[in-house]
């Protein structure tokens, strides 16, 4: 994984659920991980979760980022058509969240079910992911 300069993002933890929190802070490693194993092409693909506790709104990473620099507070929430659901300064690609809203609405059981581990290994990798 190549050096790259983190960005300053302002913590959004104060403003979510404490689900919402760790589901943020699981899907950050979760990016961080495919960087680290370089499974990514630039920006041009996404990993999306489900809020916990809702049908209907996801987190996505921010257009333009590179895994490297997904944050918990960086991910943005946006609902099934890809519309911004909280005041996040960044934007999100709807277009390529089209197929992922597709796959969620189609199968609500889905979940990933190993976030421990992933988290372990994200932490043995660079921490900064849980800011």
């Amino acid at each position: 994984m190549a050096v790259v300069k983190p960005l300053e993002v302002p913590s959004v933890r104060a403003r979510v659920s404490e689900g919402e929190w760790q589901a943020r802070i699981e899907l950050a490693a979760a990016y961080r991980l495919v960087a680290h194993y370089g499974w990514t092409h630039l920006i041009n693909n996404h990993i999306s979760l489900r809020v916990p506790g809702t049908q209907d709104q996801f987190l996505i990473n921010p257009y333009g980022f590179l895994y490297e620099q997904i944050t918990a507070s960086s991910l943005v929430k946006i609902d099934v058509d890809g519309n911004i659901l909280d005041d996040s300064p960044y934007e999100a690609n709807r277009a390529g969240f089209v197929i992922h809203s597709a796959i969620h609405m189609a199968r609500k059981d889905l979940h990933a079910s190993d976030w421990p581990a992933l988290m372990k290994l994200a932490d043995q990798i660079d921490p900064s992911f849980r800011n």
